[in-house]
């Protein structure tokens, strides 16, 4: 807030304001849109959920096993680690939550190292969607080969401050990036006109990929993102589609709050309606997926040993509001049976994006988990790689 004499001078500096005259903002582009036989796909999740019946969501869930056994292949179990994590895996004396995201990116690292992605160069462009403060980059810009040629783009709504940056300048390691003490990533106020660094602040259903400086037609793109909130993953999928410069030649994703996704932003709506779901469903199954997170916290292994994520904290423990708590007893719903079925519902919605992806680019693309559940309950990612790598 400001005084409302002030306010006009204020909007020229203020870093919440929306860039909206910035050549790559397009509003809405990356949005997506409601098609004339989707029902009451507006309807929000809660409410469409609470207004079933025991019989009706019985069928649901009849639907989902069906679907799962017949459509969706076995998600392949990849974790590993990557070398350039390892000093700081190694350091004695850091905490459990700084291991814990260290393990996640470590692994993120190893499935782009996996297909040779971490080879940089001239023509090599890393963008990270949903970056924070960048610290999937910052690792990632540790492990390039060839850094110094590379392009790095950073992307986030958010507006970010820095105020430990001065601090912090004797740790540059580079003249393109800084790692900072107890592993936090962050990028230097004084490196934004480093040309091989940019942070663009823009929602990415506003950007306009094609319209960055240093996306060209030879452009060698690498995706990657971390807990990709919801439809911000269908966002930057329809954002590197609707591009038209360069080429997608590798994307890893890792995918967080199906709860949050939505029918219109949704990229895999082809393969849910080839399987017999409409947008009026989506409201449904977007609900019933928070069943595999709010089961989970409350089983007795993770209860003492998981930290959450900011992500997974914003997650209602009961997703649906207004139904008796004993209803899941009395329909002889278990814990983790419900959570079985929350898995198989974001399996089902990530099928539609891995579809989406082999459709519209020259990828193929699948379904892993990367960390353990004990380290992150969004264990899943989605990956890609050039049909010819």
């Amino acid at each position: 807030t400001c005084f409302e004499n002030k306010l006009s001078s204020h909007m020229k500096i203020c870093n919440a304001r929306e860039r909206m005259d910035k050549p790559f903002f397009v509003k809405r582009i990356n949005e997506g849109e409601n098609e004339d036989d989707d029902g009451d796909a507006s309807c929000s999740s809660s409410s469409r959920f609470k207004d079933l019946t025991d019989e009706e969501l019985m069928e649901y869930i009849r639907k989902i096993e069906k679907i799962y056994d017949e459509s969706i292949d076995t998600i392949e179990l990849r974790i590993n680690d990557h070398p350039a994590v390892g000093d700081a895996l190694s350091r004695p004396g850091i905490g459990h939550s700084v291991i814990r995201h260290l393990k996640q990116n470590s692994s993120l690292l190893s499935l782009l190292e996996d297909k040779d992605l971490l080879n940089g160069g001239k023509d090599k462009v890393f963008v990270e969607f949903g970056a924070g403060r960048g610290k999937l980059t910052g690792w990632v810009i540790e492990a390039v080969k060839k850094k110094e040629d590379t392009l790095f783009i950073l992307i986030d709504k958010g507006s970010q401050r820095y105020k430990i940056d001065a601090k912090l300048k004797h740790d540059l390691l580079n003249p393109s990036y800084l790692i900072v003490k107890y592993f936090e990533v962050v990028i230097d106020f004084s490196l934004r006109k480093f040309k091989k660094i940019k942070r663009l602040r823009v929602d990415i259903q506003d950007l306009d990929l094609s319209r960055v400086e240093g996306i060209e037609e030879n452009s060698e793109i690498v995706v990657c993102g971390k807990h990709l909130c919801g439809a911000a993953t269908d966002f930057s999928l329809r954002c590197i589609t609707n591009c038209g410069k360069g080429s997608t030649c590798g994307i890893v994703i890792a995918l967080c709050c199906h709860h949050r996704c939505t029918w219109k932003a949704y990229v895999g709506k082809k393969f849910l309606k080839e399987v017999g779901f409409s947008g009026k469903d989506f409201p449904v199954l977007v609900s019933l997926s928070s069943w595999a997170v709010s089961g989970s916290r409350q089983s007795v292994v993770n209860k003492e040993q998981l930290e959450l994520s900011d992500e997974e904290k914003e997650i209602p423990s009961t997703p649906e509001p207004n139904i008796n708590e004993n209803r899941y007893e009395r329909m002889g719903l278990s814990i983790d049976y419900r959570e079985s079925i929350g898995r198989k519902v974001k399996a089902i919605i990530d099928h539609g994006r891995v579809e989406y992806v082999n459709n519209n680019h020259d990828l193929k693309s699948t379904l892993v988990q990367y960390v353990e559940q004990i380290s992150t309950l969004e264990n899943i990612a989605l990956v890609a790689y050039g049909n010819t790598l």
